[in-house]
């Protein structure tokens, strides 16, 4: 439960950030520490990075297509991923990125 709070908190949080900051260049450094703690050894902390990685796209909507070509080689990481968890969430983050981006993701790959 409190790994749970402590995730939505996190979110929350990041959706926040994203919302008050003006300057794309603290939004793209945020962006690169989240995608930086998907290659961490513990797979309940990837999941947690995925899941935050996955909010932040969301919140960003259109704006998030430039960010979307340094995120290609974690997600690319994430795919091989020996996780389920990260397996399971990384479809939804998928489909989710192709909709905001209105193209098959597989173009960046």
């Amino acid at each position: 439960m409190q790994d749970y709070r402590v995730k939505e908190c996190l979110t929350k949080c990041v959706e926040n950030i994203i919302r008050s900051v003006a300057d794309s260049t603290r939004v793209k450094d945020l962006h690169y520490a989240i995608l930086l703690k998907t290659r961490d050894d513990s797979p309940k902390i990837r999941f947690n990075a995925l899941h935050i990685y996955h909010q932040l796209a969301l919140a960003m909507k259109g704006e998030y297509l430039p960010l979307l070509p340094e995120a290609v080689s974690f997600l690319a990481e994430l795919n091989e991923d020996d996780s389920p968890d990260v397996q399971k969430l990384l479809v939804t983050v998928f489909h989710d990125i192709e909709e905001i981006i209105g193209e098959p993701i597989s173009e960046y790959f």
